[in-house]
């Protein structure tokens, strides 16, 4: 264990806690839970694409964001947007879903009591796979198709207010 790190960390929570004028018990946990992952050796779970499609009851909820693995079965009651926005994307991918509703710092910070563990290698590679092949089919299709277009409009834009 690294003391110099462990001393830095008291500290900044010392000057912290001397700095607000609230206290923050939730806060404290959660920096002491993430300075206790960094402290460890231990890697995260990993879990497989298959393995995160099996949790989509209300029982067990668990939503893939950015390659991280979150069970938010405890949180479907309190979800802002209500239970059926969870549900709707259980043990699926719902990063972009995430993303498009442009959620607040706050529900990002939420979001890590929350996780359980990461996408496995494999599949982060599988799905970089997919990704990857439909953003060539943009490249390699639609660019050219609308530089044609293009060149066509003004081609016919320049004969008509020649004459």
């Amino acid at each position: 264990m690294n003391f110099s790190l462990l001393a830095a960390f008291v500290f900044w929570i010392l000057s912290y806690f001397q700095s607000s004028s609230t206290f923050a018990p939730n806060l404290l946990f959660q920096l002491l839970k993430e300075f206790t992952f960094i402290m460890s050796d231990e890697k995260p779970k990993t879990y497989t694409l298959k393995e995160i499609s099996e949790h989509s009851s209300n029982d067990s909820v668990w939503v893939l964001i950015n390659n991280g693995v979150y069970d938010v079965s405890k949180f479907l009651e309190e979800h802002p947007g209500g239970p059926e926005v969870l549900m709707d994307w259980a043990g699926k991918e719902a990063t972009e879903a995430f993303e498009d509703v442009g959620h607040s710092s706050d529900a990002r910070e939420l979001m890590k009591n929350y996780k359980i563990g990461e996408l496995c290698e494999e599949d982060q590679k599988s799905k970089a796979k997919v990704n990857g092949t439909s953003s060539c089919i943009f490249m390699k299709i639609l660019i050219p198709i609308s530089v044609v277009l293009t060149a066509i409009v003004i081609f016919k834009a320049y004969s008509h207010f020649k004459k």
